[in-house]
């Protein structure tokens, strides 16, 4: 198999586990991405935050407002930088992360089953490299 099978596969089925677990919480893969994007950073900049995503500017602002509407984030816009929106948790928010992060931990459990603690730290240094890779060549800044 080659490697953009392989990546078509991490993401599909990998989603499709990830949402099955997250049913409870009602949220899908990207939305639990931006939730926990917004808890390690807390005001991240929307503009930086749709890097996190995957997705389009659209679908993006649509999953954002959606968000809003569930009461889990608010936007604020930036004294610092006009025309810019930052993004926090609401009270609601931060009551989930610590359920959201076992849900994390149980499934990176069930990905990673049969896997060494030194394959997995390649495997994540090497993932970071295929992201910095891939946002290189698309000129997207992504860190923080």
């Amino acid at each position: 198999m080659n490697f953009i099978s392989f990546f078509n596969i991490f993401f599909r089925y990998g989603k499709k586990l990830l949402e099955t677990m997250l049913s409870d919480y009602k949220l899908n893969m990207q939305e639990l991405i931006v939730l926990l994007v917004i808890h390690e950073s807390p005001g991240i900049y929307q503009s930086k935050l749709i890097n996190f995503s995957g997705l389009d500017k659209g679908y993006f602002s649509k999953l954002l407002k959606q968000l809003e509407l569930n009461n889990l984030i608010y936007r604020s816009e930036s004294s610092e930088r006009i025309g810019q929106n930052q993004c926090f948790l609401t009270e609601y928010g931060k009551s989930l992360i610590p359920n959201l992060l076992q849900v994390i931990n149980n499934w990176e459990n069930a990905v990673t089953d049969d896997i060494d603690q030194e394959n997995l730290a390649q495997f994540f240094d090497t993932s970071l490299k295929l992201s910095n890779n891939l946002f290189n060549h698309l000129q997207i800044k992504w860190w923080f």
